[in-house]
């Protein structure tokens, strides 16, 4: 390929045409507090992307500028190749959308919302499908004010479904929901996806969901992208590292802490203390650990395993 030609590639990749969503070097200011910090996320058609981060990290903020509902202080956004400002009904109707707080009408029953969602969208055939798959089928007499915040938010992910959706927003969509619903959803979504090949930004807490639901994942904290990439290429950066957790008195991890490799630090992961160490370690922090649990007489439950996307993730936000 002649370098004319790799060069008009690059800038045609970087076109908001050739992607379902551009974010490109976008940034958000309330006052003197920085939302967003020059964040460039690029989604291809056909294209699921997850966003994880902890509270407050701009996983909302970048979804509310998506949706239209807040403007970028600086940098471009946009969708299908326009500012989200200047989509027109029809470009609307194709992007589904579930975030946080449900604005679904209270006063409606569940079986009165789907009729009209497919008032809307009559050329989705698979209504009734996907009451039953998302578990709504006994609510359809229900009115939307009286349901649980999981029926609500089942609910709410049939409206982002239903229709000839190209465009998916999901702002935690199964935080409210118990493992047999999100798995349901789960389901429904790949599905969905399979059939429409639409695509996607998921905000998330689970690191299963965003192995389970998206081609690539983001790394946000405070307001910076702070990695990328699909899950295979986040867990190889790390598989040179192996995380060894146990179970030990205070003082015990006092006495092992003086052993430790200077890039070998100990944390504490849930009840367990955790090492993340280099493979070529591993054996002789091991050892190190089973000859104080002898010498002690003590049971410190050792663990050790690969890292896993949370070890990656814990990782990269703690640095």
């Amino acid at each position: 390929m002649s370098r004319l030609n790799m060069h008009m590639n690059h800038v045609a990749n970087h076109r908001p045409e050739f992607h379902a969503v551009a974010f490109t070097d976008v940034s958000k200011l309330y006052g003197d507090k920085i939302a967003l910090d020059r964040v460039t996320v690029h989604i291809a058609h056909g294209e699921v992307i997850g966003l994880l981060g902890p509270n407050g990290a701009g996983k909302t903020t970048l979804l509310e500028i998506l949706e239209g509902l807040q403007e970028p202080s600086s940098g471009l956004v946009s969708i299908f190749g326009k500012r989200p400002a200047l989509l027109n009904p029809g470009e609307r109707g194709r992007i589904g959308i579930v975030f946080q707080r449900y604005a679904l009408p209270s006063e409606l029953t569940v079986g009165q919302l789907c009729d009209l969602y497919q008032h809307m969208y009559p050329a989705d055939p698979d209504k009734q499908g996907l009451i039953t798959q998302l578990g709504l089928a006994h609510l359809l007499t229900q009115q939307i004010g009286d349901l649980s915040a999981g029926q609500t938010q089942r609910l709410s992910i049939f409206a982002a479904l239903y229709g000839d959706k190209s465009l998916l927003v999901l702002d935690e969509p199964t935080s409210a929901l118990d493992v047999r619903s999100r798995r349901a959803v789960w389901d429904a979504l790949l599905l969905r996806k399979q059939q429409r090949n639409f695509s996607g930004v998921i905000a998330t807490h689970h690191m299963e969901e965003a192995m389970e639901l998206c081609d690539r994942i983001y790394f946000i904290d405070n307001g910076k992208i702070r990695m990328s990439g699909n899950a295979q290429e986040l867990l190889q950066q790390h598989a040179c590292r192996i995380s060894i957790k146990f179970t030990a008195p205070a003082w015990l991890v006092e006495e092992l802490k003086e052993s430790l490799p200077a890039d070998a630090p100990l944390t504490l992961h849930g009840q367990q203390h955790m090492i993340s160490c280099a493979s070529h370690q591993a054996a002789g922090l091991i050892g190190a650990i089973l000859l104080l649990e002898q010498t002690n007489g003590l049971r410190l439950n050792l663990v050790v395993t690969q890292p896993s996307l949370e070890d990656v993730y814990l990782s990269v936000i703690a640095n």
